[in-house]
């Protein structure tokens, strides 16, 4: 049986940075041992921006297809903290590196993450809803990491595939998704958007438009509102045109009075003249 041994380190090991994610990308070792059972780890280190002290990555990190025992020579990891320094180290590792008294031969990358995307939208509420139209609304992320530029809104009807999704842009935390059918069920979610791109979706909710029953059902339900409303209307307007020409009355009653008043201050002062006296001589 031939003798086999340690592999050696990764080799050519490149990143790319993503916002809080990053992808690594490197190449077999040169020497497997003679075996053909090598896999690689992933370790992951936080260090300060001096790169004088270092911890391991939070519990929330995660690694895409796996962080330990990969088999390709490649891996997705996401959940970083914006703006912070880490350090990854690639083992490569085979059946016998458990055996060795040396540790596992590696390469080392830093990275520097960029500022963060938004974080998800916690929930949507539904506002109302009609024959063709639903009303959402929703909070704010909990952690913005920024300016929200605007939200974009997915959905689909559930008995169809995310594929036959539609998008809808919105300026404010509340969007109009109209042009639906009636009493149809909807998939909706909903994402943030900053200067450093979307975060993530939303959870799936499910939203329906009114049916031709509900519609009409809550139409009834109104049409007391609507009549009372309208006749209050008719109260104020009756009112108002009322009060209107009281006062106009009351104005041209007034203008009458003082002209009357004027007219027979002229004619008294008239009449009290005194009247001219002529002598015959």
């Amino acid at each position: 049986m031939p003798c086999t041994s340690v592999p050696s380190g990764p080799r050519n090991v490149i990143s790319i940075v993503n916002e809080t994610s990053v992808t690594l990308e490197w190449h077999s070792p040169r020497e497997t041992g003679s075996r053909d059972d090598v896999v690689y780890n992933i370790i992951c280190k936080k260090c300060q921006a001096d790169r004088r002290s270092c911890s391991h990555c939070d519990d929330n990190v995660e690694f895409q297809p796996r962080q330990l025992g990969l088999t390709e020579s490649r891996v997705f990891i996401s959940n970083l903290l914006a703006h912070t320094l880490y350090t990854f180290e690639i083992q490569a590792v085979n059946g016998v590196t458990n055996k060795s008294p040396y540790p596992a031969q590696h390469v080392s990358i830093d990275i520097t993450t960029n500022q963060a995307a938004p974080s998800i939208v916690p929930i949507m509420h539904q506002v109302s809803s009609t024959l063709k139209s639903i009303t959402l609304s929703w909070p704010q992320p909990e952690q913005p990491n920024g300016i929200i530029l605007d939200y974009e809104l997915r959905y689909y009807e559930k008995e169809l595939s995310e594929v036959n999704s539609t998008q809808v842009r919105s300026q404010t935390n509340t969007a109009l998704v109209d042009g639906l059918r009636p009493g149809t069920m909807y998939v909706m979610q909903v994402r943030a958007r900053t200067v450093a791109g979307f975060g993530k979706y939303s959870s799936k909710m499910c939203f329906q438009t009114l049916t031709d029953d509900d519609y009409k059902s809550e139409l009834r339900e109104q049409l007391p509102l609507i009549a009372g409303s309208a006749a209050a209307g008719v109260v104020f307007i009756v009112s108002l045109v009322a009060i209107s020409i009281v006062c106009s009355r009351k104005r041209t009653y007034n203008k009458e009075a003082v002209y009357s008043d004027k007219l027979q201050h002229y004619s008294t002062g008239r009449g009290e003249r005194t009247p001219s006296i002529f002598l015959d001589r």
